[in-house]
């Protein structure tokens, strides 16, 4: 018979990126056909993303992302942090990025989606 098309939706927090969404917002991720669909948990609004639009994604431990995307160091949490950040052109066509935070177990599956996602990440020989 026909199999189910297996749906690709991350549960993440949002840090920054979305005005209209607070930070530290419960939110959803999903992969649809051609974009990304960002849903807020608490308010229900959906942001919208297509995927031509999107330069690269980031999956970054905490104190990579605050030295990266902050130049500041973070405090040592018992609890990992884990940042997927989304890098796109906006409609003005100024580069922009969303950040979203989650802990190990989605992290896991976030870290597998960005390697598989970007295309660059083939095999290839390289020339320096």
């Amino acid at each position: 018979m026909f199999k189910k098309n297996k749906k690709e939706i991350f549960k993440v927090i949002h840090f920054e990126g979305i005005n209209e969404f607070m930070q530290n917002a419960p939110c959803e991720i999903e992969l649809k056909e051609d974009i990304f669909e960002i849903r807020n948990n608490m308010t229900k609004s959906i942001a919208t993303l297509p995927k031509n639009r999107i330069q690269k994604l980031d999956y970054l431990l905490e104190k990579d992302f605050m030295q990266k995307y902050h130049n500041c160091n973070s405090e040592n949490n018992k609890i990992p942090k884990y940042y997927f950040v989304i890098t796109y052109t906006n409609k003005d066509n100024e580069n922009k990025y969303i950040a979203f935070w989650t802990t190990s177990i989605e992290g896991l599956k976030l870290q597998k989606f960005v390697y598989n996602f970007m295309p660059n990440n083939s095999s290839k020989s390289i020339s320096l």
